[in-house]
């Protein structure tokens, strides 16, 4: 006999505030059954299906509270749970959670057009009920080699004059941060942290112990990114350290490590078509649930008359 619901199974929702060390073990748990959770450490609400007596993860719904929105950045169930009624009974415990506040009105799910897993979690969402829309975000994909030895980058391989962050102070960092959050133009996540970033490739150039140029890569399980590339002055030199970063991660990754390059609007996916040529152009959809409709609803009638 089929079981048609997680009930049955013994498996429960649950919700709690996870450090790092806590994410971790979750995570590796699903990891470990074949699964592909990508939940995130310190300040991520997450919300999951646990087999009560084992106390052992099936399924978990990872979301971080961003102002007025909470956005799900995780959703994930055993294969051998699906069709249960698992991610439904999860989504429903973040609902009614999220109802019940009087600071969040609206859920939301960026999905990566190219990325089969995120359709699939997207095609979810619309069933229950989650609207959708095309976001401004967009990425380019290509290889560290590619990027190097094109035609803009090229010319300033081993031209020299940059350090990478590993070898900036926090002191520096710190007065760096407080100039960027003055800046109207920055869009740098603040403030820097060192163990955000692969340190070995990220570059910066420096005049009169001032850093002039930024330059962020990451790393992930699908490559590296190039989280950002800031100017801090008109001479060009941010192409300099773009150089630099780029020949340090070939260096240590090979040239043929895929390199993610995220865009926020129209000139920045400018500046990385001059640079990278024939680089694939990814975008995002936005699926969300605007709660206000919702808490009106609950307060009416069916005839439409006010509770």
């Amino acid at each position: 006999m089929q079981v048609l619901n997680l009930s049955a199974k013994g498996v429960r929702p649950f919700l709690h505030l996870i450090d790092e060390g806590v994410a971790k073990e979750i995570d590796n748990s699903l990891k470990k059954n074949k699964g592909e959770s990508d939940l995130i450490g310190d300040g991520f609400y997450v919300y999951g299906a646990f087999q009560e007596e084992a106390g052992i993860p099936q399924g978990a719904l990872a979301v971080q509270i961003d102002g007025y929105t909470v956005s799900i950045r995780s959703l994930f169930m055993k294969p051998e749970y699906r069709l249960f009624g698992g991610a439904t009974m999860m989504l429903d415990t973040l609902t009614a959670e999220v109802l019940s506040s009087d600071d969040i009105i609206e859920i939301e799910f960026f999905a990566d057009d190219s990325s089969s897993r995120d359709k699939e979690i997207g095609e979810f969402l619309k069933e229950k009920g989650f609207l959708s829309e095309k976001a401004p975000d967009k990425y380019y994909k290509t290889t560290l080699g590619a990027v190097r030895d094109g035609e803009v980058l090229s010319k300033y391989v081993g031209k020299g004059g940059t350090v990478s962050l590993g070898e900036v102070s926090d002191k520096a960092l710190r007065v760096l941060g407080s100039e960027l959050a003055d800046n109207e133009r920055s869009f740098i996540d603040l403030p820097i942290v060192k163990s955000d970033y692969d340190t070995d490739i990220s570059t910066v150039t420096i005049t009169s112990d001032k850093i002039c140029d930024l330059v962020l890569v990451a790393k992930d399980e699908d490559g590296l990114v190039l989280e950002w590339a800031w100017a801090g002055n008109e001479s060009g030199t941010v192409i300099k350290a773009l150089a630099g970063a780029m020949n340090k991660a070939i260096e240590k990754y090979g040239p043929d490590t895929v390199l993610r390059i995220p865009t926020v609007n129209d000139v920045s996916s400018g500046l990385v078509e001059k640079i990278v040529e024939g680089a694939e152009c990814f975008g995002f959809t936005r699926y969300y649930m605007p709660l206000l409709p919702v808490l009106e609803a609950m307060y009416k009638r069916k005839d439409g008359a006010v509770v």
